[in-house]
């Protein structure tokens, strides 16, 4: 979730004068979005499409993967059937109930990665903003300034009405449709004895596995603040510092989410997605300071001291990243957590307290603290 917010921040918050490296730092990052149309550019000058031709293919890419995960499906069942025709008739079944939940896990999974591209994208389409020196009910597409904006039979407004339909099929209606899904299964999400529980866990696991029981829709949250971050925000009060302040607004909030109700299975999920949300609210802080400093003179913040900041902020969340993976993989975490447990501690012996002392240890020691009650196993997955 991180790199997919801070690869697309640049772009979606444009108007922030970001530091140069830190720009290159997010471009260099955005593979993590699968922006493959980003390639044309290093390729050849006629490949380089124009910004609303590259937002129809962008929507046609995901509708292609769809396509193509379908067909592969339908292939190899085919396949499979026409060599074991000799087979019983559940056997075959079995399989081709196993290849269907491994079809839709792909589909999932090929979606919660295209999903914050797509929505830049999408939302790229609604970006007008005025001219100075242009009548003001006048609106240009801020990519192409020779576009005016929503003006009935023109080209613009050929691909608004595609990206409305985008909007309602795609932004909206994948976390209406997943939503819908695992509401409907969600008594067999975690019961291991339920005859589905294996089904659903190979089909929808990459979408509530990681989730304790009572936040198995914690990643439609995820998905949405993903999606206003990298998409929504960009067409949200364009240009001006308001703009800026409710990325850090949006930011907060998760942060208080996570902080309260800590959803992660493990505790060291819980830890490094505290640490890369308020990495994330560092940065948009950052970008909310540069843009109220555009206008002033001389200006208060150096652009290479404040584009190392970022840098930095970025490389740390990412080295973090990688380090708790290490942490998980040797199973260093539960030495740790032993360690650090009250039980590891060793109790006062009753000579060194006094009679009363003593008297309220003795009651206190049969009464479990609320946090110890709340403390939830760690995983030795990520």
């Amino acid at each position: 979730m991180f790199l997919q917010i801070v690869s697309a921040l640049p772009y979606s918050i444009d108007s922030v004068q970001w530091p140069e490296n830190f720009k290159l730092l997010a471009m260099n990052l955005s593979f993590v979005n699968f922006e493959f149309m980003k390639l044309m550019d290093f390729s050849s000058c006629s490949l380089s499409l124009h910004p609303l031709n590259r937002f129809v293919l962008h929507v046609s890419f995901f509708l292609l993967v769809v396509i193509v995960v379908i067909a592969a499906y339908a292939t190899s069942v085919c396949i499979y059937a026409f060599s074991n025709k000799g087979n019983k008739m559940k056997s075959i079944r079995a399989v081709v109930v196993r290849r269907k939940g491994w079809a839709l896990r792909m589909l999932v999974t090929a979606l919660l990665l295209l999903y914050p591209g797509l929505g830049t994208r999408i939302f790229s389409v609604f970006r007008c903003a005025q001219i100075d020196g242009l009548p003001k009910n006048q609106l240009w597409f801020q990519q192409d300034v020779s576009l005016e904006c929503y003006v009935p039979n023109t080209r613009h407004r050929v691909y608004w009405q595609i990206a409305i339909a985008s909007i309602f099929l795609i932004i909206l209606g994948t976390p209406f449709i997943i939503t819908g899904l695992l509401f409907r299964n969600r008594k067999h999400l975690h019961d291991e004895n339920s005859p589905k529980h294996d089904d659903i866990n190979l089909k929808f696991g990459s979408l509530y596995v990681q989730y304790e029981r009572n936040f198995w829709f914690f990643e439609i949250v995820v998905m949405t603040v993903k999606q206003m971050m990298t998409g929504a925000l960009g067409t949200l009060k364009p240009g001006t510092p308001i703009q800026v302040g409710l990325a850090v607004l949006v930011m907060f909030l998760y942060l208080m989410v996570l902080l309260r109700f800590t959803p992660f299975q493990s505790d060291a999920d819980d830890v490094l997605a505290f640490v890369s949300t308020l990495a994330t609210l560092l940065i948009t802080m950052i970008g909310l300071f540069l843009k109220l400093d555009q206008r002033a003179e001389p200006q208060s913040f150096d652009p290479i001291v404040m584009g190392n900041i970022l840098v930095a902020i970025t490389l740390f969340v990412i080295a973090t990243t990688f380090l708790n993976m290490v942490l998980i993989k040797f199973e260093c975490w539960s030495s740790i957590k032993s360690k650090l447990s009250p039980r590891s501690l060793s109790p006062l012996s009753s000579s060194d307290l006094s009679p009363i002392e003593s008297k309220i240890s003795s009651k206190q020691s049969h009464v479990v603290p609320k946090a110890l009650k709340r403390r939830k196993p760690l995983d030795s997955t990520l």
